[in-house]
């Protein structure tokens, strides 16, 4: 027999041996090595508990006794990783939780086979539970009349490669591993898989849609990596369903989900309260607010029965969600109901978000002491734990403001507002998703396309169902402008020649830029708008938000003419009156005006919080498409709008435009400044002297800039420019630097 031959037949061999030898000591030994381990599941109660700071430390320890091979980590991981996800979730590190659901996905990834290696015979068939955890639920009872199921608490499930497989490595080469039966707790594992697809859409919003990992979970999950005819199947088909809605195939999601409910459309299973979760979440989006209602209801019930409370958390954001949106004067039954669940002393995280889901329902019906009152629950489960510096802190902080302002306290309500926008900043989904949007966009991961619907969505001004929706980090938005973002906003305009769009993108931009800087990031201001400005000046929209505004808020009317009537009064009294009686009366009037005043934003600033839309109507917004309707033949405008690159010049008539950006945008800048400077603009408040225009100096500095300025325009300029003034003999420019 030739030598290469011999070896071979030596390897292979030893490989079977070893894999024989390996097979039955780890089947006697394996079953002390259960993944994820009993130290792992010691971390919910804390988690539970509010005190995700440290849950997150003990699923760090667990994670230490992660099983490791050649090929990397095993699917023990996913469960760590998605849970330290949770976490950071939970705390508002939106990064950090990222960071651990992928590498969750990624380590599923590399083991998308793990269910077909998991020893199905001993699994048996799927009953129902003789211990119904339902029937403790006291805020309703299921309308699906499905059972809940008992399953194993443990998979036996083969890792490393079999005989056949190294046999092969044997004949072909590569590396030998020896079979290994671990008992693996594979419905959590099922689960934590399910709960990153799920979480990670949460957090990428419009993003998930565009995402490579996200399109790659998809792909494995439609091949349906589970034994063929077995009721596993059904826990992959979640996943799929979950999926599916994270790369926007919302009906293919649907459908999907509503046929994975149950095994046998007859036993509910671990990952039933996700897939009620995400249709909720669907019926949210399209605006189905009593679908989504039962589907959360649902979840609730699903989630309870299997001990899934984070997942009981969730509905119970959703049900308070679809409450405030659809019927925001009543507090829904289930709610109160809920308060009086005896799982509720072990459960801190729950405790609070139900208490502040009443604080809110009661703002809402005008009942301050009863709202206080739960706040003051809240801040009890809340204290001392970990999550008072997280999303449910954070929103404990924005109840607090609403409550204290509408109660009349200006300063608590300012204080209190401050301290939630901060930690918002941070925490808000949205601005992680602009900021990350425009990483993407940099990197040249995303097309221009892509970046520009992406910008679209995540930029936009508040409508009102953002307003109706979630007021909270609507504000947060507002006071949060992303100057990087806005900027390649306009790039994408302008690297796909979008002149138009270009000039629309950049008059939207300075109005965010402006609104950043007004209080409450200009929500007053619009509220103002529509509540003070002329009835004609008001569009048909804003004339019903004015109706609606003086219908829910009745002492704005009456504070309204308190404030007509007292400015009539004071207008029959000299400015500067001879009289002391005059002066006396005048003064008492200003004093009530203030007073009046005080009331007044007093209620705008409380409205400012709710769940009320406003429209932004100034500064007014017009389409390129408006303006140049409104031109006529002996009109232009010439437009300039800078960035960080560069200052981009855009010059309309009625039928033309032509666009171009300044060669030297630091000259144009200096001359700006040394032209305010020769007329007297020194400060902000400098009045310009008459002497000082009478200087020759500023001209000629405005001639060099008027050339910096339009020096492109060459003769397309100067040949419009003569035919409007022979025409009409005059040229009206408008000019926006």
């Amino acid at each position: 027999m030739p030598l290469a031959s011999s070896r071979h037949l030596s390897i292979l061999i030893l490989a079977i041996f070893t894999s024989v030898a390996t097979l039955s000591e780890v089947r006697a030994q394996g079953r002390s090595r259960t993944v994820p381990p009993d130290v792992y599941f010691a971390g919910f109660p804390s988690l539970y508990e509010g005190d995700y700071v440290g849950a997150a430390e003990v699923f760090t320890a667990a994670n230490g006794s992660a099983i490791r091979s050649t090929e990397g980590l095993w699917i023990d991981s996913i469960c760590y990783a998605t849970m330290l996800g949770e976490c950071y979730y939970q705390m508002g590190n939106n990064a950090k939780a990222m960071e651990s659901y992928n590498k969750a996905l990624l380590i599923f990834v590399q083991n998308s086979n793990w269910m077909l290696r998991i020893s199905i015979e001993s699994l048996g068939t799927v009953g129902a539970t003789t211990n119904d955890l339902r029937s403790g639920v006291t805020w309703g009872s299921s309308g699906r009349n499905t059972l809940i199921g008992s399953y194993p608490d443990v998979y036996p499930m083969m890792q490393g490669n079999s005989n056949a497989q190294n046999q092969q490595v044997a004949r072909s080469g590569g590396v030998l591993m020896a079979a290994q039966i671990y008992p693996v707790r594979g419905e959590e594992v099922a689960r934590c898989i399910a709960l990153s697809i799920f979480r990670r859409q949460e957090i990428l919003g419009p993003i998930s849609e565009h995402d490579g990992l996200s399109r790659n979970v998809a792909g494995i999950l439609q091949r349906r990596p589970a034994p063929p005819n077995h009721w596993l199947g059904i826990l992959v088909d979640v996943q799929h369903g979950l999926a599916l809605a994270s790369i926007g195939k919302t009906d293919e999601a649907v459908q999907t989900l509503q046929r994975s409910l149950a095994v046998g459309g007859q036993f509910d299973h671990p990952l039933t309260s996700l897939a009620l979760l995400q249709l909720g979440r669907i019926a949210l989006q399209q605006q189905n607010y009593a679908a989504a209602q039962t589907y959360f209801l649902e979840a609730s019930y699903a989630a309870t029965a299997f001990q899934q409370y984070g997942q009981v958390e969730d509905a119970l954001d959703g049900l308070s969600h679809c409450s405030m949106i659809t019927n925001p004067g009543q507090i829904p039954q289930g709610l109160i109901d809920m308060s009086n669940w005896g799982q509720l002393r072990n459960l801190d995280a729950i405790k609070a978000k139900l208490a502040m889901s009443l604080a809110e329902a009661n703002v809402y019906m005008d009942n301050l002491q009863a709202a206080s009152a739960s706040l003051e629950t809240a801040r009890r489960a809340i204290n001392r734990r970990s999550m008072s510096n997280g999303r449910i802190g954070i929103r404990f902080a924005y109840l607090s403001a609403l409550v204290a302002y509408q109660s009349g306290n200006a300063a608590t309500g300012a204080s209190s507002l401050a301290t939630a926008i901060k930690a918002n900043r941070v925490a808000s989904t949205r601005i992680f998703q602009t900021q990350m949007t425009n990483q993407l966009f940099v990197a040249n991961t995303i097309t221009e396309r892509a970046a520009q619907l992406l910008f679209d969505e995540l930029l936009r001004e508040p409508t009102d169902a953002d307003w109706i929706s979630n007021p909270f980090e609507t504000l947060t938005v507002l006071l949060t402008p992303n100057g990087d973002a806005m900027e390649n906003w306009f790039n994408t305009s302008v690297i796909r020649k979008q002149p138009e769009l270009s000039l629309e993108l950049s008059d939207r931009i300075r109005r965010m830029r402006f609104f950043a800087t007004l209080p409450l990031g200009g929500r007053l201001l619009a509220l103002r708008w529509v509540l003070e400005s002329p009835e004609n000046a008001l569009d048909t929209k804003a004339k019903l938000q004015r109706q609606e505004l003086l219908t829910k808020f009745p002492n704005l009317k009456v504070l309204q003419e308190e404030a007509k009537n007292l400015r009539a009064e004071l207008a029959q009294i000299e400015i500067q009156p001879d009289e002391k009686e005059d002066y006396v009366k005048q003064r008492s009037i200003v004093e009530k005006m203030a007073a009046v005043s005080e009331q007044y934003e007093m209620l705008l600033s409380a409205i400012a919080l709710r769940r009320t839309p406003s429209e932004f109507l100034f500064p007014p917004l017009k389409s390129t498409a408006e303006i140049r309707e409104k031109l006529d033949d002996t009109q232009l405008v010439l437009s300039f709008f800078s960035t960080s690159r560069a200052v981009h010049a855009f010059l309309f008539t009625k039928k033309d435009y032509l666009t171009w950006t300044l060669d030297n945008p630091r000259e144009t800048k200096s001359k700006v400044n040394n032209l305010l400077k020769q007329i007297g603009l020194v400060k902000r408040d400098s009045p310009v002297q008459a002497k000082q225009l009478n200087d020759t100096e500023w001209k000629t500095t405005s001639e060099e800039l008027l050339k910096l300025l339009i020096t492109k325009l060459e003769a397309w300029f100067l040949g419009k420019l003569l035919r409007i003034s022979h025409r009409a003999g005059r040229c009206a420019l408008v000019c926006a630097i």
